[in-house]
């Protein structure tokens, strides 16, 4: 295997929080950026296959009904989920993602 040697320079708070992640995951700081980097590569991949995704819903949804405005926000709603359930971010997501909903749409169905 090749490996090739990175270097970067951060201020002393992102060190430390970069440290106290590595120290609770029981990495080292170098296995924790390499398992950074791969998340957010993973993470983008399947934020790009989501957004693929919507753009066929949306097509086929136009097609069935080009008048229609209840398809917007569940296609909404529908980004929404799927980014936070990639993200795993946080537990609360119906609330998150309804309350996004509530501000967009004020006079949704609930």
């Amino acid at each position: 295997m090749n490996n090739h040697f990175l270097r970067a320079r951060v201020d002393a708070e992102s060190y430390a929080r970069i440290r106290a992640d590595a120290d609770t995951a029981g990495l080292t700081i170098a296995e924790h950026v390499r398992c950074v980097i791969e998340r957010d590569r993973e993470l983008r991949r399947r934020e790009t296959l989501v957004l693929a995704a919507e753009e066929r819903l949306r097509a086929g949804a136009s097609r069935r009904d080009a008048g229609s405005t209840d398809v917007e926000p569940l296609l909404i709603e529908l980004r929404l989920l799927l980014r936070e359930l990639i993200a795993e971010r946080n537990p609360q997501i119906l609330a998150r993602v309804s309350e996004q909903l509530n501000h967009m749409y004020p006079n949704r169905r609930k």
